[in-house]
């Protein structure tokens, strides 16, 4: 196949041969995580359509919410130093001695919470998609929904 080493011939080649049946063998299957992420945006946009939550609210709060996630994650990283240094996750973490350059750098690699929740996947990948999602929807509610009130 052409994804193994970027020839774009060699992809048409394998698509006359195999037909698009040779994709399914290459793609993956959606998974249950994948569902979970569709059902919630579908969620999102039909709480939006039948007017029972307009997420332009987000974008219209977005000081107050700022606060309160500097406020927390300040909160949030002491409950990790302290984890880090009282029961650690994994065998990856350590001290450096320097208080100031362990909070920085973290105590673990990969903190966790219980067996299953991954701290760093958690915050890192999270929050962005819904500030995206609520500007999105602040720019349609001005432009769409503001000019026909005029």
């Amino acid at each position: 196949m052409g994804h193994a080493d970027g020839s774009v011939m060699q992809t048409f080649e394998y698509l006359k041969q195999n037909s698009l049946e040779g994709l399914k063998t290459i793609w993956p299957t959606p998974s249950l995580i994948a569902w979970k992420n569709h059902l919630t945006l579908i969620t999102y946009l039909g709480l939006w359509w039948f007017g029972i939550f307009n997420p332009a609210i987000v974008y219209d709060h977005l000081g107050e919410i700022y606060s309160a996630l500097v406020t927390g994650s300040l909160v949030f990283c002491v409950f990790l130093y302290i984890k880090g240094h009282l029961a650690p996750s994994s065998s990856d973490s350590g001290s450096s001695g320097n208080v100031i350059i362990d909070f920085y750098w973290g105590m673990e690699l990969y903190p966790r919470i219980g067996k299953h929740f991954d701290i760093k996947v958690f915050t890192n990948c999270r929050f962005w998609y819904d500030v995206l999602g609520s500007f999105g929807f602040n720019i349609l509610h001005q432009t769409v929904y503001e000019k026909n009130r005029i």
